[in-house]
């Protein structure tokens, strides 16, 4: 993303997580497979982007 141009941003924080979960959730029908698509959508999704986005804040700010 760095490479990309991509800057970081507060708001990527909270809404990048979010709108992923929402559209592996809700979209992508994740809650027919409950408690496991619920997770799938929590950590697969939303944390590898809010991850995503850390690191990139981490490497601006080397």
């Amino acid at each position: 993303m760095l490479k990309k141009g991509i800057r970081f941003r507060v708001l990527n924080l909270f809404v990048n997580p979010l709108v992923m979960f929402v559209k592996m959730y809700f979209i992508k029908k994740g809650f027919l497979d409950g408690l496991s698509g619920f997770i799938l959508a929590l950590s697969y999704s939303s944390l590898y982007t809010l991850m995503k986005y850390i690191k990139l804040w981490e490497l601006e700010n080397k």
